[in-house]
């Protein structure tokens, strides 16, 4: 046989169905209709990515009125949403919220720029050089998968239980993220 027949006969036309099967194969596999719910990184309707967004927030607040209206939970521990809101607005009007609210940005602004002054410095030396990477990479590695709550005792020790203590707890916890 020639060294073309050869090849010809192993190399068939791909569009052509094999000689030994016919045409049409019906498939037997039955496959679902591709979901906007499910795809993967595709288009989202709007208005389906609003209604996930309320169902999100909504199913917790029923939760947790059913909870506290229903009695199952002792009021100290989870009072009921119009409480808690009557609470809130009382504490607005009085500028106690706000205070509270001044003194929480505060802290975590601290916090925000201790770590960025550290972490950004430290991050770039580690992703340049092999000494620094070698130095720090340790330390670095190992402290981001502990986590903070199991440093707040030992943070409150050394720096007591002041403002202190609450930047270093943030700092601590900014600085040392886990990466995506």
């Amino acid at each position: 046989m020639a060294a073309s027949q050869l090849s010809a006969q192993r190399s068939p036309d791909p569009s052509e169905p094999p000689p030994d099967l016919p045409a049409e194969m019906p498939s037997k596999r039955r496959y679902l209709r591709p979901s906007v719910f499910w795809s993967i990184r595709q288009g989202f309707p709007s208005w389906l990515q609003v209604a996930l967004v309320v169902v999100s927030l909504m199913v917790p607040v029923l939760i947790w009125g059913a909870l506290s209206y229903g009695g199952y939970v002792n009021p100290k521990f989870l009072p009921t949403p119009s409480e808690v809101i009557v609470r809130g607005v009382a504490m607005l009007s009085d500028g106690e919220l706000m205070v509270d609210i001044f003194a929480s940005l505060a802290r975590v602004m601290a916090g925000f720029t201790f770590a960025a002054l550290v972490g950004i410095p430290v991050g770039i030396a580690m992703g340049t050089f092999y000494s620094m990477d070698s130095l720090l990479g340790g330390f670095v590695r190992t402290a981001r998968y502990m986590p903070i709550a199991a440093f707040v005792p030992l943070i409150i020790i050394w720096a007591g239980i002041d403002e202190t203590s609450k930047v270093i707890i943030i700092f601590w916890a900014l600085c040392f993220i886990t990466p995506r």
